[in-house]
Formats: structure tokens, C-alpha cells, sequence
């Protein structure tokens, strides 16, 4: 069994925070909506 030190934790939290701000970014420049606000309207207005 591995051990995971939380140094490692760390720089992997790093990382998930890392790529959600590029994927935000990115995503942002060709939606006007995030993904869940646009799942959401595609709900409630059934377009």
C-alpha cells in the first residue's frame, strides 16, 4: 500500500484548481452560459 504525503495532496489539489480556471477561461470565450446554468435553462425553457 502507497502512502500519499500531503505535499502530494497539495500540488494535486494545485493542479485540480489549475485546470478548472483554464477550462473556465477557455469555456468562457465561446459560451455565454456555464455548463450547468446553460443544462439548467435547456431544463426549465425546454428550447
Amino acid at each position: 500500500v502507497s502512502h500519499v504525503y500531503y505535499w502530494q495532496l497539495c500540488m494535486f489539489g494545485l493542479l485540480i484548481i489549475f485546470v478548472q480556471i483554464l477550462f473556465s477561461k477557455i469555456w468562457s470565450k465561446y459560451f455565454r452560459y456555464g455548463p450547468i446554468e446553460w443544462i439548467w435553462r435547456k431544463g426549465v425553457y425546454k428550447k
